[in-house]
């Protein structure tokens, strides 16, 4: 593996996610409870341009790398969860002056674009709790429930599959989006302790994973009751 790079050196920085065309990396810069901005920093360690000054966390760019999806304050009545938007981030000028271009209607976190643009796919606590969705993009149309136990943090690939997690499953769903969108039955592509955060290669065919350092412990396959243990103790200190 080659040497790490240091991206960033000052204030919060959250929420990283790759350009397309994986020269850039964006990520927000203040803490989630303030009006940061959006800042895309070259991975050869050049000059960083600020995208805009708007409260929106990044969750995905375009195939075209000229619109980001994220999130941003204020709940849809009855739908929970954050508002999804988009952001234009070509041709940006280094003031950082870029203003919202769309509030979609309805409510998520972790939208991503899929490989050709036309679909969005996200998370929503609309039933109470998250699920997985897909719209078309721009629209119009309705939404289809892609997870049908729970889901969280969808990914694409280009080999016409949608991932997400159901706690230490990763889902696995075929999808067709040409000529009209259809989404097969989850299945259970793997199933491992860690953590949340994940991603996908484009090909779906290698998975980057955070393993946690603390393995979880076996069920105990029995339990041990001790009685009368400080008088054994007494006994044993008196024998001293």
């Amino acid at each position: 593996m080659g040497s790490a790079l240091r991206i960033t050196s000052d204030n919060v920085n959250i929420r990283p996610i790759w350009s397309n065309d994986g020269q850039h990396v964006i990520y927000y810069k203040g803490a989630p409870t303030e009006t940061g901005q959006i800042i895309s920093a070259p991975i050869d360690g050049g000059p960083s341009t600020a995208l805009t000054s708007e409260a929106v966390f990044p969750d995905s760019v375009s195939p075209d790398d000229k619109f980001l999806i994220g999130n941003s304050g204020g709940d849809i009545a009855g739908a929970g969860g954050r508002t999804v938007s988009i952001l234009s981030i070509q041709d940006t000028p280094s003031s950082g002056s870029n203003s919202r271009v769309l509030d979609l209607k309805f409510a998520g976190t972790d939208a991503q674009f899929s490989p050709d643009g036309k679909f969005i796919a996200y998370q929503s606590r609309e039933t109470g709790r998250p699920e997985i969705y897909v719209r078309a993009y721009p629209g119009p149309g309705g939404k289809t429930t892609i997870s049908t136990e729970g889901g969280i943090t969808p990914r694409w690939s280009r080999s016409g599959e949608l991932f997400y997690r159901n706690g230490d499953k990763i889902m696995a769903v075929e999808i067709q989006t040409s000529p009209v969108f259809r989404a097969g039955k989850p299945k259970v592509l793997f199933e491992k302790p860690y953590g949340n955060g994940y991603d996908v290669t484009r090909d779906g065919a290698r998975f980057l994973m955070i393993k946690s350092n603390d393995a979880r412990a076996p069920a105990p396959e029995q339990l041990n009751v001790v009685l009368n243990w400080f008088e054994e103790l007494r006994s044993r200190v008196a024998g001293k």
